[in-house]
């Protein structure tokens, strides 16, 4: 499906802030959206991150659920079920 990359910095606060985004824009609203929820301890104030988000089909992931995998140092897979398949014979037997 796709990459995003984004490099943030943590703010006094602990939110991300000053994000720099790489990728589709569908897929940037996604990351997007889960960073604004975000908050990071106090302790990571002032530490900035790149950090990488491989977003893929999964056949073993069933359909409508998302599971997501930390690959270190630094990235998330992000796997989604696929939908299901019509059987071809399926389509002419509407018919």
């Amino acid at each position: 499906m796709g990459v995003v990359r984004v490099h943030f910095l943590i703010d006094e606060f602990g939110k991300p802030s000053a994000l720099e985004y790489q990728g589709h824009k569908v897929l940037l609203s996604e990351v997007k959206e889960v960073l604004e929820e975000s908050t990071f301890p106090v302790e990571c104030r002032g530490t900035d991150f790149d950090v990488r988000y491989t977003f893929k089909f999964d056949p073993k992931v069933d359909y409508g659920n998302t599971l997501v995998r930390f690959d270190p140092p630094s990235g998330f897979t992000v796997a989604v079920g696929l939908p299901p398949v019509m059987p071809d014979n399926a389509m002419s037997a509407r018919q």
